[in-house]
């Protein structure tokens, strides 16, 4: 015996699994594109990882408040999984890259180890958090703006690290300086004591 089922409702069931198609479509586009940008253009891989950060959290951010200013339309979420597909593509792929270039590669398994540690830790407690919302609060509009909101901040606060580079080199520079004056301070005082 089997169970026939209508052509529709198989019309249905694609449309509605196609956002979920097109995320893992286009993570894997993201991946070739920073394959392509990295390799042809030499692009800078920090602000290109800080740029995807910020899109696919903004994208996350906001897909659900259109959706209740709009209406949840098809057009509307194949958008969203469009853009959070490529864009976590891009950084998914370029996050030991970037770890690389930040630490060094004596230290790049102690970083990427953390990286891994603090994600696994975000999905532990991330999603049973925001089935709680969701019981709570009957939609997951919060949970999706929070989420969003703190993947956008991640890559803010990403900005910050050429500023503390610079700072740093700026530091070990005038320290270098007082060292070397310091020197020869001591060095002149050292040959008036012998004379």
């Amino acid at each position: 015996m089997s169970i026939r089922v209508p052509g529709n409702v198989q019309e249905l069931v694609w449309l509605q699994e196609l956002p979920l198609r097109l995320v893992h479509g286009q993570t894997f586009e993201g991946d070739m594109h920073f394959i392509y940008i990295n390799h042809t253009l030499q692009a800078n891989r920090l602000l290109l990882y800080i740029l995807t950060l910020i899109i696919a959290g903004s994208a996350t951010a906001l897909e659900p408040l259109l959706a209740l200013k709009f209406g949840h339309h098809l057009f509307l979420h194949i958008t969203y999984a469009v853009i959070f597909g490529f864009s976590t593509g891009e950084y998914i792929g370029i996050t030991s890259v970037v770890a690389v270039d930040l630490v060094g590669l004596e230290k790049f398994s102690d970083a990427f180890g953390l990286v891994l540690v603090v994600q696994g830790v975000a999905i532990a407690f991330g999603l049973p958090i925001v089935g709680v919302l969701n019981d709570e609060l009957g939609s997951y509009l919060i949970p999706y703006v929070i989420v969003g909101v703190v993947i956008t901040l991640s890559g803010v606060v990403l900005f910050l690290i050429p500023l503390i580079k610079r700072w740093q080199q700026s530091s070990a520079t005038t320290n270098k300086s007082l060292t070397t004056s310091h020197e020869i301070d001591d060095m002149n005082t050292t040959s008036v004591n012998l004379t």
